[in-house]
């Protein structure tokens, strides 16, 4: 069984009536995207699509006084460029979650946690499983989560090749504390698919509630916590839920992170260090190739990325034509490219 079905299982098993709401441009605060309208297609290999955890209530559910871990799990795949799907998965524990009794359930935990990208979107269809499972603390418990946490933030939410080793054993771990128990409860989660169509930026709501329970429209998300409270100040306190957000950017930040592209660079001044100019004009065409082919660059990123490179290597090749000093034979750190603003 394959982790998106595990968790949709669970979902069947578990779930109520759901809410899943798009919040609109008035009910975000104004220091939201500058408090214009946020809800925006997301074009095919135009942008970066980033989806960010925002913040989650969580309510007295369990009876007693057991302990248990508040487990946040999301699991998102979308097209990247050659055949089948970029994964990336997060299993993590804020620390407002750790360890949490059942006297101290019913509150807002804000967690602005990045659990995709920036990636980018190339176009079909977005999956995404996000949920909060509640986990009985027991004598492994804590360690075993530890690791699990720890191998997330190792596999990283925006680079595909990083990614891709740490999905099967993230995948275990999640069956392992999840898979069927009785000691793991979903208090509230998300399982959907959404369409080239239908994919838009903007702030959305998962709530355990049914529709005719909340009046969605006089809903507001409070500007200090990113907590849900209605049209009068008053939190919603009844129903637990998780808020987050699907955002674009036309630039990704830490594209010099990108080690298949730095070190296709670094091969180009290993050579020139060693005087080999022809392979390293070869070596730049490889280079070419691996940024027009990368999963991690938009198109156009990775046109400009390459002209960039080549032209600095053009001006390492031209000095050395004129000078014999030995230090002049070098490439600049690939971070220098600086893809996103003019270099001289």
């Amino acid at each position: 069984m394959g982790i998106r079905d595990l968790f949709r299982n669970i979902m069947r098993e578990r779930s109520e009536d759901w809410i899943f709401y798009a919040l609109k441009p008035e009910q975000l605060p104004k220091n939201i995207h500058g408090g214009s309208n946020s809800s925006e297609s997301i074009e095919p290999d135009k942008a970066y699509m980033s989806i960010r955890l925002r913040s989650l209530r969580i309510v007295n559910v369990r009876k007693l006084t057991r302990k248990f871990f508040g487990v946040i799990h999301s699991f998102i795949s979308l097209p990247h460029l050659g055949n089948g799907l970029a994964s990336f998965q997060v299993v993590t524990v804020p620390n407002d979650l750790k360890e949490i009794d059942s006297k101290n359930l019913d509150r807002v935990i804000s967690v602005n946690k990045p659990l995709l990208g920036p990636v980018p979107y190339r176009g079909g269809e977005l999956n995404l499983q996000l949920g909060l499972f509640s986990v009985e603390t027991a004598d492994l418990a804590a360690p075993f989560i530890s690791v699990v946490e720890k191998m997330s933030s190792v596999a990283g939410v925006s680079l595909v090749k990083t990614a891709a080793p740490f999905k099967e054993p993230i995948s275990e771990a999640f069956r392992l504390l999840t898979g069927g128990t009785s000691n793991s409860i979903l208090e509230i989660g998300l399982s959907n698919s959404v369409s080239e169509a239908e994919l838009q930026s903007g702030w959305f709501l998962v709530m355990r509630a049914n529709k005719n329970e909340v009046d969605l429209s006089n809903l507001r998300i409070k500007e200090t916590s990113n907590c849900i409270e209605d049209l009068e100040g008053k939190p919603i306190k009844d129903f637990p839920y998780i808020l987050f957000s699907i955002e674009q950017t036309v630039q990704r930040p830490d594209w010099m992170q990108i080690s298949e592209l730095k070190d296709a660079w670094d091969d180009i001044d290993n050579l020139i260090r060693r005087n080999d100019f022809t392979e390293a004009t070869k070596s730049l065409f490889r280079f070419r190739r691996l940024a027009l082919i990368s999963p991690d660059l938009i198109s156009s990123d990775g046109k400009l990325l390459f002209e960039k490179a080549q032209k600095k290597v053009s001006e390492v090749l031209d000095r050395v034509e004129t000078s014999a000093v030995q230090s002049n034979r070098s490439l600049p750190d690939f971070a220098t490219l600086d893809l996103y603003n003019e270099v001289e």
